[in-house]
């Protein structure tokens, strides 16, 4: 098995410390939709430009453009962030500590270290990016689907609810502890008003 190479490695243990680090400055940085579609886009354009396109199609690859829309793109993002609010709501958060444990696994077990830097790169070696526009997207989607298989309530309250949960990040989710250092790192999303975990009714 190929894995990052030591100098890889080495950027991604300081990116993990850095997105710690992060969540503990005074000035808690915010995305907007717009910001983490554009980060996205940068994330697809590495994926597109390292898939191989079938030698017996005569057609020429098309660009990342011709086959993910801006509305599919857009899409995507605010599915990750409906995805990231639900399991806030049902008490499963995306964890700054979840977010290194991920980070730590892609770059001890990535097949793909060429592919990795390019992204790194993509990002601008940004850890705040990278934690929020490669590695929140793995995690909520994983996340959801367990959440599906073992949770009949979620599953049935996600059915019917999920498309109407607020793809939005709301500043008043992060919690100061006083001395001006933020204690949470996720992105909490909510809409206009609170929205509490929905309660399970007994079968």
């Amino acid at each position: 098995m190929t894995v990052l190479s030591a100098q890889s490695m080495g950027r991604w243990v300081l990116a993990t410390s850095l997105v710690l680090a992060a969540s503990a400055t005074v000035q808690a940085r915010e995305l907007t939709l717009d910001q983490r579609v554009d980060c996205r886009r940068a994330v697809e354009e590495v994926y597109w430009r390292h898939r191989t396109w079938p030698t017996e199609n005569p057609t020429a690859k098309p660009t990342l453009g011709e086959v993910l829309t801006e509305d599919a793109l857009r899409a995507k993002v605010e599915a990750t962030l409906r995805a990231s609010a639900a399991l806030e709501m049902w008490g499963r958060p995306i964890t700054t500590s979840d977010i290194q444990s991920e980070m730590d696994r892609i770059a001890r077990t990535s097949r793909t270290p060429e592919m990795m830097e390019e992204i790194l790169a993509a990002l601008d070696h940004d850890p705040f990016l990278v934690a929020e526009c490669l590695v929140r997207p793995i995690l909520a989607d994983q996340r959801i689907g367990e959440l599906l298989d073992a949770d009949r309530a979620f599953a049935d309250w996600w059915a019917t609810e999920g498309e109407s949960v607020p793809a939005q990040i709301a500043s008043r989710g992060r919690r100061s502890d006083g001395a001006g250092r933020w204690q949470s790192f996720e992105a909490c999303l909510s809409g206009p008003t609170p929205i509490d975990r929905p309660v399970s009714k007994s079968t």
